[in-house]
C-alpha cells in the first residue's frame, strides 16, 4: 500500500492506492477540484482501488477504468467525489 500527500490550493490531500498512479489537480471552480488518476507508465492497473481522504472528511474511493479513465470532480467543502 502506498501513500502520497499532495497539497493543493490550500487542502492537503492524502492517496492510499496499490497501484502505480500519477495524480493530477486542477481548480475546477469555487467548490470544486478536478483530479485525474494517471496510470504511471501507460500500464493501468486494473480496477486498482484509489482512497482520498481531505479535511475532516471520511476517505472516499475512487477506481481508475481502462475504458472511463479516472477524472472525478472533488466537493472541496463536501468531502464528495464525482466522475
Amino acid at each position: 500500500v502506498g501513500y502520497s500527500f499532495v497539497y493543493f490550493d490550500g487542502i492537503l490531500y492524502t492517496i492510499i492506492s496499490d497501484g502505480n498512479y500519477d495524480f493530477h489537480f486542477e481548480e475546477y471552480d469555487d467548490e470544486w477540484v478536478e483530479l485525474e488518476i494517471i496510470p504511471d507508465e501507460g500500464k493501468p492497473p486494473l480496477y486498482t482501488p484509489v482512497y482520498i481522504q481531505w479535511g475532516t472528511f471520511d476517505p472516499v474511493f475512487l477506481t481508475y477504468d481502462p475504458l472511463e479513465g479516472g477524472t472525478y470532480l472533488l466537493g472541496s467543502e463536501t468531502g464528495y467525489a464525482e466522475k
